[in-house]
């Protein structure tokens, strides 16, 4: 079976009979013309056509022909990744806005499920589905207190994302964690950061905390006025969605400094093996609008 994925010629899908869905088999070998750019820009080497000069399948193979200029990779980022010995395409799923009014079950099988193989995997970021629960919130309808006020002096701020680093979001984290737990969470994180220890603040206060995110200027409007909590139950809607598609999900939090593994349909996938094929974070939720991924292990050459 071809696992092939640059674009099709128009006139060569008139001439033998596919249409525009993923997977049309022609009764008939048929000679397919690959789009050399399209398949240069994601990596292709091993798409199974000879230097993209076109390649006559045998009778009944299944043509994965339009995935790749389907889901082009985001600025800056590539398809392929090595992990290991073994190769993966990383396809990013472009979305419409996602709102509270969504099921992100019906989501992902509304962009993803015709484009699907046996064993691929999906990646869903973390935002989209606490969006989805309605665990987004205006800043305008968050009121700081004074705690809130006080600890955001002492947290880092990254290029990355806010965190805990505005009052708005910590006001979140206060009331998801309680106020004790934040207290004492931020003494033992003062008593052990001269000693270089790093992350004590989000192991000593669990409950996700280290998903609370809120606004950027680079983040998609109207979020770019929001503060988030992470999501509800992760594993659960990660287990939902697997039932739905047949696919195995996973849902992260990631952005160009790592990634966390909040939930999995299936708790055998590693979060080594997620943490290495998302590692330079193909994905995107500003203007790119991609915060679902397809990941598929393609052939090594």
């Amino acid at each position: 079976m071809w696992r092939g994925g640059g674009t099709v010629d128009t006139q060569d899908l008139k001439s033998c009979g596919l249409n525009s869905r993923v997977g049309s088999i022609p009764t008939r070998a048929t000679k397919i013309q690959c789009a050399g750019p399209a398949c240069r820009q994601a990596g292709l080497k091993s798409c199974g056509f000879n230097s993209c000069a076109g390649s006559i399948p045998a009778p009944g193979t299944k043509i994965m022909f339009n995935i790749f200029s389907k889901f082009p990779p985001n600025k800056g980022k590539k398809i392929p990744i090595n992990v290991g010995n073994e190769n993966f395409a990383r396809f990013p799923v472009k979305t419409h806005v996602i709102t509270d009014k969504d099921n992100i079950v019906e989501v992902v099988k509304k962009y993803c499920q015709s484009y699907l193989e046996k064993n691929d995997l999906i990646f869903i970021s973390e935002k989209v589905v606490a969006i989805s629960q309605g665990r987004a919130f205006p800043i305008k309808d968050i009121k700081p207190s004074n705690l809130a006020k006080f600890l955001t002096k002492f947290v880092h701020k990254s290029p990355y994302g806010i965190g805990l680093g505005s009052p708005w979001t910590m006001e979140l984290a206060i009331k998801e964690a309680g106020s004790v737990r934040i207290i004492f969470a931020a003494i033992i994180s003062a008593i052990t950061k001269p000693f270089g220890a790093k992350g004590i603040f989000y192991k000593v206060v669990g409950k996700n905390i280290s998903a609370i995110d809120g606004p950027c200027s680079y983040t998609l409007p109207p979020y770019n006025k929001y503060a988030k909590l992470g999501p509800l139950k992760p594993d659960e809607v990660a287990k939902k969605i697997k039932d739905e598609t047949g696919a195995h999900v996973v849902i992260i939090d990631a952005n160009d400094l790592g990634i966390r593994i909040l939930g999995k349909s299936n708790s055998s996938i590693s979060d080594e093996f997620c943490e290495n094929v998302f590692r330079d974070n193909p994905l995107g939720q500003s203007t790119q609008q991609t915060p679902i991924g397809i990941i598929r292990k393609i052939p090594v050459k």
